[in-house]
């Protein structure tokens, strides 16, 4: 997740420089590379929102209030078998709570961080459109994993990243609109 970040807001602060350097010597795109490079961007910036918030929702909602948890009962116990089973639930809740005993929402966080490397490390228009598409069919079965998962398991952090992720259901009416488009067109 860490990796997918950095590369992510690499490709931003790449793209930012030379979008000024463009502009500094008067280069002007065509008018059909303007909407490709468009939705290119909307793209990447959606890619570093969900990344951004995955990664904040590992690191604040899991691993902070678990790792506070566990020193608040280590504080309170000298018996080295408390220790030892104060741990395991430590690591069998941090575990879950990252999806890891959740196989589809493993693969799919796994699939979706991979569509986002490739991205940045794809150079040509045409694959960057293929990998918009390729990100915005993980990014909504993501949503619709985590959704299932709210109505089953009910954690708060799981509403939070939920909320975080898609909030007011924008992402998720938007990919909805464009699968019911995209069916129209081919049927």
């Amino acid at each position: 997740m860490r990796r997918t970040q950095s590369a992510l807001h690499s490709l931003w602060s790449d793209s930012m420089f030379s979008n000024r350097a463009a502009r500094r010597r008067g280069v002007r795109e065509e008018k059909g590379d303007n909407e490709d490079i468009d939705t290119v961007t909307q793209t990447r910036q959606h890619m570093i929102f969900l990344v951004d918030n995955l990664q904040y929702y590992l690191m604040a909602d899991v691993l902070d209030s678990q790792t506070s948890g566990l020193k608040a009962k280590l504080m309170k116990t000298s018996s080295f078998e408390d220790v030892k089973n104060y741990h395991d639930q430590f690591l069998t809740q941090v575990q879950a709570s990252i999806f890891l005993f959740n196989e589809p929402v493993s693969r799919c966080l796994r699939d979706t961080m991979s569509v986002c490397l490739k991205f940045t490390l794809s150079s040509s228009l045409s694959s960057q459109r293929a990998l918009s598409t390729a990100f915005s069919q993980h990014s909504f079965l993501l949503l619709k994993l985590l959704s299932s998962l709210r109505h089953q398991m009910a954690p708060a952090s799981l509403a939070q990243l939920l909320t975080r992720i898609d909030f007011n259901r924008f992402f998720s009416r938007k990919e909805k609109a464009n699968l019911f488009t995209s069916d129209k067109i081919s049927g």
